[in-house]
């Protein structure tokens, strides 16, 4: 199984708790090997006005 989404590395974002990009990158990072090999990037777009035009809202129970 591979991630087929952009990541973010969530930094200063206040969102990223409950964003499924974070999320996905967050499970990458503590799973190292889990999906084998894979290719992906990483969204750096700065949080702006409380507004992310990359956020995607993770629903409660969803799975990566």
């Amino acid at each position: 199984m591979q991630h087929d989404i952009s990541h973010c590395k969530g930094g200063e974002c206040p969102l990223k708790d409950t964003c499924y990009r974070y999320l996905a990158y967050k499970e990458l990072q503590d799973n190292p090997g889990k999906f084998g090999k894979y290719h992906s990037y990483f969204i750096t777009t700065p949080f702006n006005y409380g507004k992310c035009k990359h956020y995607w809202e993770a629903k409660d129970g969803e799975r990566l």
